[in-house]
């Protein structure tokens, strides 16, 4: 089958995957898919970079990063990454934008089960063990469960676990004080039973800024994972098995989220 015939099979869950969620079209992300690139090579000892020319000084970068940002992953989702993982480096924010189906200010995406870093680390170099931990994350589950699932597991969750394993990667610019407090007052999303890949939510569905949005979210993971360790991993060991978010969270807990996030909002 062609490239362009296996675009319709892909269209659907690419154009839903953690991208689109960041800003993306269906149009931008079958641009993206479409794409070549023959010009990408491994740049660094690390076969699993491939680098855009002109792209060398990030992926030198980022490289001594990704090892314990793997074991970050690994340890905290209980999953190992069983399939070859890719992380490709831009340029320019342009071509990271046109080859992921990102947004041109966002520092990294997940798409197509690849990784793409954009440049902009380059001007926040500390950043770069979050963000990289962070979207390792997602790519973790979109690797283990498919795009197509990992798509179906709620926005609030995807993030917030991202940014709780990252220990705040990608939420740096608001704490935990102001994410609470945001809360207490009632400016803060709303924890779904399930995602949905045709209409997925992010921080622009509940009036947040992406950062407040991730810092939130990731306050409730955590209060998941404190309030019943044994639940959260047989919750995240379930979806990576394939089981609906909305039954496994059940399962798991014996309540829906709904409960728990009733529970949260009493303690806080």
């Amino acid at each position: 089958m062609s490239k362009a015939c296996r675009v319709a099979a892909y269209l659907l869950a690419l154009a839903c995957s953690f991208c689109c969620m960041s800003g993306c079209t269906v149009a931008k992300v079958t641009r993206a898919y479409l794409l070549p690139t023959s010009s990408f090579y491994k740049c660094t000892e690390d076969l699993r970079i491939e680098c855009q020319p002109g792209s060398e000084k990030l992926a030198q970068v980022i490289l001594p990063a990704i090892n314990q940002a793997q074991r970050t992953v690994e340890e905290g989702q209980y999953c190992v990454f069983t399939k070859p993982m890719i992380i490709r480096t831009y340029a320019s924010r342009e071509d990271f934008s046109q080859f992921s189906g990102s947004v041109d200010y966002a520092e990294g995406a997940v798409s197509f089960g690849i990784l793409h870093l954009s440049p902009k680390l380059l001007a926040t170099p500390e950043r770069i063990p979050g963000i990289v931990t962070h979207e390792l994350s997602h790519l973790n589950l979109a690797l283990t469960m498919g795009t197509w699932s990992w798509a179906s597991i709620p926005g609030w969750f995807h993030e917030g676990l991202a940014t709780w394993v990252s220990a705040g990667g990608g939420a740096e610019t608001v704490t935990n004080e102001d994410a609470l407090n945001s809360i207490k007052t009632g400016h803060s999303f709303s924890p779904e039973n399930h995602g949905s890949p045709l209409t997925p939510k992010s921080a622009a569905s509940y009036d947040l800024k992406p950062h407040m949005y991730y810092r939130q979210a990731a306050i409730f993971v955590e209060y998941l994972h404190s309030s019943n360790p044994v639940a959260f991993k047989q919750l995240l060991l379930s979806i990576e098995h394939g089981q609906s978010f909305s039954q496994a969270f059940r399962a798991a807990y014996g309540e829906d989220v709904d409960a728990l996030w009733h529970g949260f909002l009493v303690k806080i």
